[in-house]
């Protein structure tokens, strides 16, 4: 794949922070360069993931977090996506 990865940017904290806690970052999703880490249950189950958004111009990111529903079309159900910037920004929508 010959695509610009913005993430590159950011790499430097999120690897070592990610080995450190024991998590495997995900870095494509079909075409697309991306940042995600997902959470299993003790049965090896998908229960939730975790994904970065493109880092900005001051290379800052947002955070986002939902409960995997495989029972929805969308895979992420109804719940609550939550998110975090490190601008401090904070939101969480209803889906």
């Amino acid at each position: 794949m010959n695509v610009r990865d913005p993430y590159v940017a950011i790499d430097d904290v999120l690897m070592p922070w990610a080995k450190t806690h024991g998590f495997k970052v995900g870095t494509q999703d079909r075409d697309y360069v991306v940042r995600s880490i997902w959470f299993f249950d003790q049965k090896g189950n998908q229960r939730a993931q975790m994904w970065l958004g493109v880092p900005d111009i001051l290379n800052a990111v947002s955070v986002f977090v939902a409960e995997f529903r495989p029972d929805f079309p969308r895979k992420w159900g109804g719940g609550t996506l939550r998110a975090k910037s490190s601008a401090g920004r904070s939101q969480s929508n209803s889906r």
